[in-house]
């Protein structure tokens, strides 16, 4: 057996088939009372995003629920992870032009069987009839940040991404986790470099959105 299927077979114990947070057997990743009870993220806009959408906090059943989809090969609850965080609509927004998701190297999506935030991103945009698009890739010099810490995270430069097409007026930004904000605002940095004029970040779970982290050290405008 390879390395990867004894991972898959050691995640499968960890993360059983069935509600992240309370175990109960449960066709979600997330059930209608684990999400419930679940505090959801405060509203708070970051520069240079005009908005940021969350659905949760980053701890409690939402976080381990995330870690199940990201570490626990548990792919089949996405689309109803993705239909937790709130369309545009919801939250006041314009329509935007297209969605896109914070790009991982080849080596993170192999290790991980995919893009979590892609497929997430892909999930949102059908929510919201909006078309996808790839329009970033992200250097494989750059920090890994599923396993950095918060000062690499803040250390990784603002050039840690790099546009591969224009991108439209205005673009959806998904990933399934916004922790210090780095990847965020790198990703901003190369999206307005690429053409876009307005900006929306959205995301599943957030620890900066509710306060853990000083706006100051890192979201500071692209200039």
């Amino acid at each position: 057996m390879s390395k990867i299927s004894l991972l898959r077979v050691a995640a499968g114990i960890a993360f059983p088939r069935a509600c992240a947070g309370c175990r109960t057997p449960d066709a979600s990743l997330l059930c209608d009372e684990c999400a419930g009870s679940s505090l959801e993220a405060p509203e708070r806009t970051l520069d240079p995003f005009r908005a940021c959408i969350a659905a949760f906090t980053h701890d409690g059943a939402p976080r381990e629920a995330l870690l199940a989809a990201k570490l626990g090969g548990e792919r089949r609850g996405l689309g109803q992870l993705a239909m937790r965080i709130p369309t545009l609509e919801a939250a006041g927004v314009p329509s935007a032009d297209v969605v896109t998701n914070v790009p991982d190297t080849y080596r993170t999506r192999a290790q991980r069987g995919g893009s979590i935030a892609g497929a997430l991103a892909r999930h949102y945009a059908r929510r919201i009839a909006t078309p996808t698009a790839t329009l970033l890739r992200k250097r494989v010099t750059t920090v890994d940040h599923g396993g950095a810490s918060r000062a690499q995270r803040l250390a990784d430069p603002q050039d840690a991404f790099a546009p591969i097409r224009d991108a439209p007026g205005r673009v959806v930004l998904v990933d399934d986790v916004v922790t210090t904000g780095a990847t965020a605002r790198a990703c901003a940095s190369a999206l307005l470099a690429a053409g876009a004029r307005e900006l929306i970040l959205v995301t599943f779970t957030s620890a900066v959105m509710r306060g853990e982290v000083s706006e100051d050290d890192t979201f500071a405008p692209v200039r």
